[in-house]
């Protein structure tokens, strides 16, 4: 947690607050639960059942190497995750480019049907403004305007 144990008490007070009074610092913010585990031990009263330097070591190094691999499976995902994007993007841009290869074709083999965008009944969406009737129906659906 990078805090001080009994922070904002005197050091006669915390040591005698530990060894007559068993007080121990609050380990439960520590996000580890083996390195709770730990600290739990080495906080033992009874010395004898505190861990020794090697398996203090050893529980070290096991935590050390459980981060390490969490940090290479979330890399692991995170490189997954950019080729899935990858690939949707890809289809999607190759759904696009297949709409424009298919439009093309049926324009080739049709060429007497009116450029531009068109319905089924080959009545233009995006009708040009120039070729626009006075006093017929257009946009507003009002003649006239």
């Amino acid at each position: 947690t990078n805090e001080q144990p009994f922070r904002g008490t005197q050091p006669y007070e915390a040591a005698r607050n530990v060894v007559l009074l068993g007080v121990r610092p609050d380990y439960r913010r520590v996000p580890n639960v083996t390195l709770q585990k730990l600290i739990r031990a080495c906080w033992q009263a009874n010395e004898s059942r505190r861990p020794s330097w090697s398996l203090i070591i050893g529980v070290l190094q096991e935590v050390l190497d459980d981060i390490e691999m969490e940090k290479r499976l979330e890399a692991t995902k995170i490189a997954e995750n950019k080729k899935e994007v990858g690939r949707i993007s890809d289809t999607i841009r190759g759904r696009n480019d297949n709409e424009r290869e298919r439009t093309k074709a049926e324009k080739d083999r049709d060429p007497g049907k009116p450029s531009g965008d068109s319905d089924e009944r080959g009545i233009q969406r995006n009708e040009d403004p120039q070729n626009r009737q006075p006093g017929a129906d257009h946009d507003t659906g009002i003649r006239g305007f």
